[in-house]
């Protein structure tokens, strides 16, 4: 049964904003490089707001791309072996070696221009078997995370079509609980509290996808199962707010304690603002406007995804000779580094069945 054309577009709209949020909070990441306690020594609070505003609206990329996957990966039916079968050898085997051949070309790419890593083959062989993260490369875990979460889709996808959301609710609290609010909660009794008693739990709960898993799976039932179709505008509104209100103002009161409370896709508030978010933009973007161009920028999201860190390291180089103060580095870097990848991405779609392996494209 083949879906409306306004919510084919929404998704279109939804993949562009998330690549653009992905690329935002690599350019920010790199214009203002918060790392750790020390770097935040001294640091304008008016700057660091700044910042962590857009990353706060940034962060919500990643979440939206997981959405997105769990969406379109989980309505498809594995009824038997053979299903599963095909979907391994296609759709998860193409995207493991196009994410294997993009490592080796951020490697090289490193090599010849940046700053020389990795430096011997022992090491861009470490970084292909998974075992070290490609340098200059920080969408690397992005794509580590739709790895693991596409092996489980044969699996996840018979159950969520199987079960209501009601029926799954307790698991999926419990990992809520367990991979989002508990080490949420740890952060802020350290910093807030003093408390080194970090809260975890002794269960083996490392195979279980965690926090990747919940966002994975909400995007089927709320793309699909329309979980979220009865809550009015305002509701949803006010529940943007509850999650990054809060998410703002954490941080910001970190740092005048001489902190920095680190912000991470596992945040629960995170959770709560990405979801209100997603809902209110694919509701806005439910009539078709530059349905075509959406269409085009939403098929070639894998690969922006995968190249855009090559122009983010180019120009980021530039600009740090520069003597332009960070606003307008960043007002600089972020659209050319975004409209570089999708260049480079069309380019690559030109290029037949090479572009195909290169795009993880059908």
């Amino acid at each position: 049964m083949q879906e409306p054309r306004s919510v084919n577009h929404s998704r279109n709209v939804l993949a562009f904003t998330a690549i653009a949020l992905i690329v935002l909070a690599h350019c920010v990441a790199r214009v203002y490089p918060f790392g750790d306690d020390i770097s935040i020594i001294g640091v304008d609070p008016f700057v660091f707001l700044f910042r962590t505003l857009l990353l706060a609206f940034a962060y919500m990329g990643v979440p939206f791309g997981l959405f997105l996957l769990g969406s379109r990966l989980l309505k498809d039916d594995y009824t038997n072996s053979e299903d599963v079968l095909s979907y391994y050898k296609r759709p998860f085997l193409k995207t493991l070696i196009a994410v294997e051949i993009w490592i080796i070309l951020n490697g090289t790419f490193n090599a010849v221009f940046y700053w020389g890593a990795p430096h011997t083959l022992g090491e861009m062989s470490r970084q292909i078997l998974f075992l070290d993260r490609p340098e200059n490369m920080p969408q690397a875990w992005i794509l580590y995370a739709r790895l693991i979460l596409m092996l489980a889709v044969p699996f996840l996808s018979m159950a969520v079509k199987r079960f209501t959301f009601r029926a799954l609710l307790l698991p999926f609290f419990f990992a809520l609980l367990t991979s989002m609010v508990l080490p949420y909660v740890s952060q802020f009794g350290l910093i807030f509290a003093g408390s080194e008693n970090a809260l975890s739990t002794v269960l083996p709960l490392s195979a279980s996808g965690g926090y990747l898993a919940i966002y994975f799976v909400a995007g089927y039932y709320i793309d699909h199962k329309r979980e979220l179709r009865d809550f009015p505008v305002f509701l949803l509104s006010l529940i943007f707010l509850l999650g990054f209100v809060p998410n703002v103002l954490t941080q910001t009161q970190a740092v005048s304690r001489g902190r920095l409370f680190q912000l991470h896709v596992s945040s629960p508030l995170l959770f709560l603002s990405s979801v209100a978010a997603f809902e209110l933009i694919g509701r806005c973007a439910s009539r078709p406007v530059m349905e075509r161009a959406f269409a085009s920028l939403s098929r070639v999201y894998l690969g922006v995804l995968f190249c855009h860190s090559i122009f983010l390291a180019l120009f980021s180089a530039l600009l740090q000779k520069t003597q332009l103060i960070y606003p307008v580095r960043l007002a600089i870097l972020f659209p050319a580094t975004l409209v570089s990848g999708y260049i480079l991405a069309f380019l690559i779609e030109k290029l037949g069945r090479v572009g195909k392996v290169l795009l993880a494209a059908e």
